[in-house]
């Protein structure tokens, strides 16, 4: 039930951020001016009349710099998206200089998506693959950032895996009946070979 239920939750919130993506993707190659529902003809004039103006060139390549930069340093885990946001905000500065409500909104998407992906995407997905509850991935991020910094973020879910990997091998190992007996009659059986031996 809670499997199904995680679905639901995430096919919803995948169509609540694609769905109006996807219609303003149709309503680029609207050819009226105003818009109607459902659109009535198809063109692409308006990708031309973009692309003859030297302005939004300028800003397409400007934003596919930045994000593409801000992609590259977010992989560095925490230092990197403060990198990339104060890169967007800085943008967003003199491409705006007197509204600061796009400046925080930068400021505030940047920390919602760390936020999120920090909090709650990275322990679900790691604690699932690890079967580790995700508070406790969530703790061992916080103590792996206390004890080694930026280092022990990046090492802390991988060494927790190995150990838990290992702390699970030992405990199946000892609590395994069959395999105890086993090695008790290996044992025996060696203590046997030895006496006759002598």
């Amino acid at each position: 039930m809670a499997g199904w239920l995680l679905r639901a939750a995430t096919g919803a919130v995948i169509a609540f951020l694609y769905l109006p993506i996807a219609i303003i993707a149709l309503y680029a190659f609207n050819a009226q001016r105003i818009q109607v529902w459902p659109i009535q003809e198809f063109s692409t004039q308006w990708f031309g009349s973009a692309w003859d103006n030297p302005s939004v060139r300028d800003a397409l390549v400007l934003s596919i710099q930045v994000g593409l930069l801000s992609a590259v340093l977010a992989w560095v885990p925490y230092v990197g998206s403060v990198v990339g946001c104060v890169l967007v905000v800085c943008v967003a500065a003199t491409d705006f200089p007197g509204q600061p409500m796009k400046i925080y909104g930068c400021i505030l998407l940047f920390l919602s998506v760390r936020v999120l992906d920090d909090f709650v995407f990275l322990p679900l997905t790691v604690g699932r693959s690890l079967r580790l509850h995700p508070v406790l991935s969530v703790l061992m991020l916080f103590l792996g950032a206390a004890v080694a910094g930026p280092t022990g973020l990046v090492l802390v879910l991988p060494v927790l895996g190995v150990v838990a990997v290992i702390v699970e091998t030992l405990l199946q190992i000892v609590t395994d009946h069959r395999l105890r007996v086993r090695f008790r009659d290996a044992r025996q059986l060696k203590l046997g070979l030895r006496l006759d031996s002598t």
